[in-house]
C-alpha cells in the first residue's frame, strides 16, 4: 500500500512539474490613491501554465513614491491571480486577462503644519504618518513576446481597488526566464 501511494504521489508531481513555469521580474509606474501619487513599483511573479488558455501566477511587489500629496508613500503586497489566454498561448505570443486578489501595506507620511520659530528663525514642520493594510481585487492584461525558447519580455496593465477605499493603477514593463 505504501508502494502504491508513493508512485502515485511521484506521478502527480512529476506532470505538476512537467508543465510550464516561468519567473518574470517587472519594473514600471502606478498610481496610487485617485492617481495622486505616482509610484514606483517593482514586481517578482511566478507563473504557472495549465495549458494554452488558462494560467495563474503569484506575486509580490514593492512600490515608493516621493510625488504627489503625500510627502512619501511606499507599499508591499502580494497578489494572486488566474488567467485566460483568448488566443491560445502559442508560447512566442502571449495575450491574457485575468483578476484575482490583492493583500497590501502601504506607509504614508506628510507635513501637517509648518511655522517659523521667531527666536532662531528657523523653519519647523511637523509630520504624520499613517500604516494601513487592506484586501482588494486585481484585473490585469498582459501581453508576453518570447524571443528565445527561454526568454521573455513583457507589458502589463493592471488596476487594483481595495476594500478601504485605496486604488492603484499602472503599467510595468516585464522580462523573464522559462524555468
Amino acid at each position: 500500500m505504501r508502494s502504491l501511494l508513493l508512485i502515485l504521489l511521484l506521478a502527480s508531481s512529476s506532470s505538476l512539474f512537467s508543465q510550464h513555469f516561468d519567473l518574470r521580474f517587472g519594473v514600471g509606474r502606478s498610481f496610487m490613491g485617485n492617481g495622486d501619487m505616482r509610484t514606483l513599483v517593482l514586481e517578482n511573479e511566478l507563473n504557472y501554465f495549465v495549458n494554452d488558455l488558462f494560467s495563474a501566477s503569484a506575486s509580490v511587489a514593492y512600490g515608493r513614491s516621493d510625488k504627489g500629496v503625500w510627502l512619501s508613500a511606499s507599499f508591499i503586497q502580494g497578489n494572486a491571480n488566474v488567467f485566460i489566454s483568448p488566443f491560445k498561448n502559442t508560447h512566442q505570443h502571449d495575450l491574457r486577462v485575468g483578476g484575482g486578489l490583492s493583500v497590501y501595506r502601504v506607509s504614508d507620511t506628510r507635513i501637517t503644519s509648518t511655522r517659523l520659530d521667531i527666536n532662531t528663525g528657523e523653519l519647523l514642520e511637523e509630520y504624520a504618518f499613517e500604516i494601513r493594510e487592506s484586501a482588494g481585487f486585481n484585473l490585469v492584461a498582459e501581453y508576453t513576446f518570447s524571443f528565445s525558447h527561454r526568454f521573455l519580455v513583457g507589458l502589463k496593465a493592471f488596476g487594483q481597488v481595495y476594500e478601504n477605499g485605496d486604488s492603484n493603477e499602472g503599467l510595468m514593463v516585464k522580462t523573464g526566464l522559462r524555468l
